[in-house]
């Protein structure tokens, strides 16, 4: 089975290779940042990089009028890149641990009709992330790892620690 694997870097990428063992014998595509932490998985499958929205400018100090702007085409240009990342891959399953490039990247899932899988942090106790909650109602399978989550969205589900 071919799997994308996307995640951001840190604790998303930590939580990913800590499911390593349930993709052995899979063909891996992994979405994800260009840095450091993240160099050792071009060695483990198909690697493609997106841009980390603070990678070229830091839209923090920036007025709210050209933070929205730069936020718009940072997503249009993220969805750009993940449509031709499924388009030429062809995953049959994308799995995410969180990361800001989730959001467009399930939502071309449905148009390409790809399943999706998310799989909500271990260390979101008692509220899902701000990825979470979006793609809550995108994934086919949502994943919460405390039962406490469950009321927080109707399509989540419960089987235990994942990670």
């Amino acid at each position: 089975m071919r799997i994308c694997l996307e995640c951001a870097d840190g604790g998303h990428l930590d939580e990913m290779m800590a499911l390593e063992d349930a993709f052995l014998g899979h063909e891996l595509c992994f979405v994800t940042f260009d840095t450091r932490t993240t160099a050792f998985l071009r060695t483990k499958g198909i690697t493609r990089f997106v841009p980390n929205f603070k990678g070229v400018i830091d839209p923090t100090g920036m007025p709210s009028l050209f933070r929205n702007v730069y936020t718009v085409l940072y997503l249009a240009r993220n969805v750009l890149r993940c449509f031709f990342i499924l388009r030429n891959d062809k995953p049959e399953v994308v799995i995410s641990t969180g990361g800001p490039v989730t959001i467009p990247l399930f939502f071309l899932t449905k148009i390409f009709r790809i399943k999706s899988i998310y799989i909500e942090s271990i260390t979101r106790v008692h509220g899902l992330s701000g990825t979470g909650r979006i793609v809550c109602s995108l994934a086919d399978i949502f994943l919460v790892q405390w039962q406490t989550l469950l009321v927080q969205c109707r399509h989540a589900e419960y089987w235990g620690k994942v990670i």
